[in-house]
């Protein structure tokens, strides 16, 4: 058995992989309800603003509730719920990549693969 570090080292294992913006796992979907509860870690700001890139609509979904699902901001409609009438539409929209904007600071919050990256694109890029 040889040493195979210098001769690994030279492969370029990447190449071999998929590009990760274009796996799709089951499960790996972010639901517009998140927004709901999540504000911006940089200047704790609510709510941040969806830029969709990717998304991908799910049939089958379950019937309109009584009353909204969302309690404080709706994605979907950008406001505040009033009513249930967006929340099926809304429950059949799942996002793969995007953004999260906060509209207070300009922090930006990438999606991929339907996780949001709650460090702002600037330390991801640097670390």
């Amino acid at each position: 058995m040889g040493n195979f570090g210098p001769r690994l080292e030279k492969l370029n294992l990447k190449a071999f992989l998929p590009d990760p913006s274009e796996v799709i796992y089951e499960g790996d979907r972010l639901k517009r309800r998140l927004l709901d509860l999540l504000a911006c870690p940089s200047c704790l700001s609510f709510p941040l603003e969806l830029i969709v890139e990717r998304e991908v609509e799910e049939e089958g979904l379950p019937e309109r509730p009584d009353r909204p699902i969302c309690e404080k901001w709706c994605a979907l409609i950008g406001s505040q719920p009033s009513s249930s009438s967006d929340c099926v539409r809304c429950m059949s929209l799942e996002v793969l990549s995007g953004t999260l904007l906060c509209r207070n600071c300009g922090s930006r919050f990438a999606i991929e693969a339907g996780v949001p990256r709650m460090l702002r694109v600037e330390e991801m890029r640097s670390g």
